[in-house]
């Protein structure tokens, strides 16, 4: 987020927000996803995937799982990895 500047614009876009509100509650969500996924990667972080990719697929393309993760997504008694989203059969670094 600092890489990119992005916390202040998400602090202030999340400033006041009314939870009980549904429709500005999804409505700034979509901007804060939207802030993120236009930020991109470090082009440190796509080097380190396509190599792990590369890796993983020695033979070429493969297909593979993408899913969310976050700190203490894994406990010892429940596991809530993936549940934010999960890409199935990705073929290809990109």
């Amino acid at each position: 987020l600092d890489r990119f500047e992005l916390r202040e614009r998400l602090q202030l876009l999340l400033k006041n927000v009314d939870v009980t509100d549904l429709d500005d509650l999804a409505d700034r969500g979509r901007q804060a996803r939207q802030m993120i996924m236009n930020a991109g990667l470090p082009e440190e972080v796509q080097t380190q995937i396509y190599a792990a990719y590369a890796d993983m697929c020695k033979d070429g393309m493969c297909s593979v799982a993408v899913r969310s993760s976050a700190t203490a997504e894994d406990l010892p008694n429940a596991s809530f990895a993936g549940q934010q989203a999960s890409f199935l059969n990705v073929v290809g670094p990109s």
